[in-house]
């Protein structure tokens, strides 16, 4: 008896009371290089911005200073001719 040629794509037939096993290897290695990389990026990123966000809130406290006493005083007086009707 001669043997049919093998399939490419196939599973080989095998008698029935054998399982057939397919190996998959786990992802969990590509995800961990990947953020192993991406973490120092990260780091880097903030450590560059927060210096200009630090910078940059510090003015806006500023001008929050100036601008809600007067905003504050806006509503206050403003706020008795809403309330009639």
């Amino acid at each position: 008896m001669i043997p049919s040629t093998p399939v490419s794509g196939r599973i080989a037939s095998i008698p029935v009371p054998v399982h057939s096993v397919m190996i998959v290897k786990p992802a969990l290695p590509v995800i961990a290089s990947t953020v192993a990389i991406l973490l120092p990026v990260v780091a880097d990123l903030i450590a560059m911005l927060l210096p200009v966000v630090a910078d940059v809130l510090a003015i806006l406290l500023a001008l929050a200073a100036v601008v809600l006493p007067t905003l504050l005083a806006l509503v206050t007086v403003s706020l008795p001719v809403v309330a009639i009707p």
